[in-house]
């Protein structure tokens, strides 16, 4: 809701910012934090493994007159879900630049960079989505009602 302005879009550069500012908090919190066990210390660092997230998406549908489970407000919470993932990498990448990269850079980037060809009766079949139950949707830009999110959510998406 911080980021909502007065005509009902979202302000994107405020939003990517403040995504920005938590990731790097939260980069921080992995090589600071005290763990209960040493285990766990261990895989934090390793995995660097980060909570973001984001709250008041509810009152962000309600206050713009859409339902939780109408296309619109699954096309908003896509799209910020977008923004925020692509700011929340790319600002990973530029610590892991400065601090080098986690340990297992090189298998996240070896799955990353599978490319195949899709089954055009079932795109998501050789991307990695086979074994889950449920299937990624891609980002449903024709009924997302803010234009510039769904252009902030496109140039997140190309930047991964």
């Amino acid at each position: 809701m911080r980021f909502r302005q007065a005509d009902g879009t979202i302000d994107v550069a405020a939003f990517e910012h403040a995504t920005r500012l938590w990731t790097i908090v939260l980069e921080i919190s992995v090589m600071m934090a005290q763990y209960p066990s040493r285990t766990i210390a261990e895989l934090s660092y390793r995995y660097r493994t980060l909570g973001l997230g984001y709250a008041n998406l509810g009152a962000l549908l309600m206050s713009s007159g859409l339902g939780y489970d109408s296309a619109s407000g699954r096309a908003i919470a896509g799209a910020i879900t977008a923004v925020m993932t692509g700011a929340a990498y790319a600002t990973s990448a530029e610590m892991a630049g400065m601090m080098g990269r986690s340990r297992l850079h090189r298998q996240s980037r070896r799955h990353a960079a599978r490319d195949p060809q899709p089954s055009p009766r079932r795109p998501w079949r050789d991307r990695g989505y086979e074994s889950l139950a449920i299937v990624p949707l891609p980002l449903d830009m024709a009924n997302c009602p803010d234009a510039p999110l769904v252009e902030a959510a496109k140039r997140a998406g190309t930047a991964l």
